[in-house]
């Protein structure tokens, strides 16, 4: 079982290449809807709802809203850093993604008034990726 720093922080194994990641398309298909939804909305509820609005109000609305996406970005970068073989230039390409898609997320909070747009559309996309991943690996 391989684990990431961000997992090993939390003690968790990483779910996409464990070793009972379910390999019938009915059992991925409910771990990766419970995963996409549970985990983004603990990251909506830290990232959108709590970090954004903070910073916000201290150091105003673009360096709030940068501020947060950019730690949402590196998180994750923290998560992928640690899966063997991820060259630094993707790494960094992915952190750049993920701190464009909180900015995307915070001005959809903003305009929607709450975090619940944000939440369904960070679900969706961690569903897809998760559910490309399994495919990937050859688990569906």
């Amino acid at each position: 079982m391989v684990k990431t720093p961000g997992f090993v922080a939390l003690g968790l194994p990483l779910p996409l290449i464990h070793k009972r990641t379910p390999r019938k398309i009915g059992g991925a298909v409910a771990v990766v809807l419970f995963l996409s939804c549970f985990n983004s909305a603990i990251e909506e509820l830290h990232f959108r709802a709590w970090l954004d609005p903070a910073l916000s109000r201290s150091l105003g609305n673009v360096l709030g809203i940068l501020i947060s996406a950019l730690a949402f970005g590196c998180m994750h970068g923290l998560i992928f850093y640690g899966i063997p073989g991820i060259p630094p230039t993707p790494l960094f390409l992915i952190i750049g993604a993920l701190t464009i898609a909180g900015v995307c997320w915070s001005l959809l909070t903003r305009m929607r008034g709450g975090i619940h747009a944000a939440w369904w559309s960070h679900a969706c996309a961690d569903a897809l990726l998760m559910l490309w991943g399994l495919h990937w690996l050859g688990y569906i």
